[in-house]
């Protein structure tokens, strides 16, 4: 009787266990289907699908970084296998916390950042966070990014955050065929992106103010600062290469920004490339080479901005070139999808 009793108590866990079981797994599938699915989602969830090790080159930022830098053309003219894994309005902190999630999958070679973010002291606006952390993968990482304080999150959004079915159970009124493709976890494949960088072929030409207004912050922001020493130091640990990239822009830039993150990068011994101080070898034409007034390149800027980029990078680090290598062919076919969107007519 008593082993009866026991066996009965047995079945009875195994039940509930086997119920739980189910119930995560559907939870999971349905909120892979509840997010929306956007350029973004392609961005992030695309990066964890590169095979682990295989990226030499992270470039980090913000739309600047992913609208303006082309690993494709990178890989086309250097072998470089290089990703964006980046987000609109991603600040310094953010960064830091993309950089330790990425290094749980990859090995790269060099981290390039975003001067931008450096002078800019708050934080995401919840649709930009949106963007970032409702396609991060769910970790320890994930977690501590969403209880700093600099993100400033309250508790009952950093659960909407872990679960981003609470916040999007209610659309399965407007679900598409697309929201399906990422049923069971793998990205939405968009077809204008390519590792992770979006390529525009709008065209709207910059109009210059009359009267500009003075750049608000001119210094590194303290908290900016520390994240970037943060990151820094990650980088020293890992054997990693930092370079910062300061993008081309009519708007953001200014004498003084350039040098308060050169002092930076010349204390810290870290290479520092500005696009603005190099206009005369960028060649950027802000009437036909951005895609909405200034605020982003286009497909003529970008490529521009990358083999600007490619030559300095080329010219002063040590990165591979794996076009001939079997583990990277899948480059090779990807480059075949890539010049076909380039030739194909808007």
């Amino acid at each position: 009787e008593r082993n009866k009793i026991e066996m009965d108590k047995l079945k009875i866990i195994l039940r509930v266990v086997t119920f739980c079981i189910i119930g995560i797994i559907l939870f999971w599938i349905l909120q892979n289907i509840f997010i929306p699915k956007t350029e973004y989602t392609t961005i992030i969830k695309e990066f964890y699908e590169e095979p682990k090790d295989s990226l030499d080159i992270l470039f980090m930022g913000d739309s600047s970084i992913y609208r303006g830098i082309s690993p494709m053309q990178l890989w086309k003219e250097y072998g470089y296998a290089g990703y964006d894994f980046s987000s609109p309005a991603q600040k310094t902190w953010d960064q830091y916390y993309c950089l330790e999630e990425a290094l749980q999958y990859q090995k790269p070679k060099l981290v390039v950042i975003n001067a931008e973010s450096l002078f800019d002291s708050k934080p995401m606006k919840n649709g930009y966070q949106r963007h970032l952390f409702d396609n991060m993968k769910f970790g320890k990482n994930k977690i501590k990014a969403l209880r700093d304080p600099q993100g400033n999150i309250s508790t009952s959004r950093q659960l909407s955050f872990v679960m981003p079915l609470l916040r999007f159970h209610d659309r399965w009124k407007e679900l598409t065929e697309d929201d399906f493709a990422g049923t069971f976890g793998q990205a939405y494949h968009n077809n204008e992106v390519f590792k992770g960088c979006w390529l525009g072929k709008t065209t709207k030409a910059y109009k210059a103010p009359k009267n500009p207004k003075k750049q608000q912050n001119n210094l590194i922001t303290q908290n900016a600062e520390k994240y970037l020493d943060k990151i820094k130091e990650l980088c020293d640990k890992n054997n990693i290469e930092l370079m910062i990239l300061f993008p081309p822009t009519p708007k953001n830039w200014s004498e003084e920004k350039n040098t308060s993150v050169q002092r930076w990068a010349d204390t810290n011994n870290v290479k520092f490339l500005d696009a603005n101080k190099s206009s005369e070898k960028l060649k950027i034409n802000w009437k036909t080479d951005t895609s909405d007034g200034g605020t982003h390149l286009n497909v003529k800027g970008a490529q521009k901005f990358t083999e600007f980029v490619g030559k300095f990078i080329n010219s002063n680090y040590d990165i591979p070139n794996h076009k001939n290598e079997k583990n990277y062919q899948s480059w090779n076919e990807e480059l075949v999808k890539y010049e076909e969107f380039l030739n194909k007519k808007q």
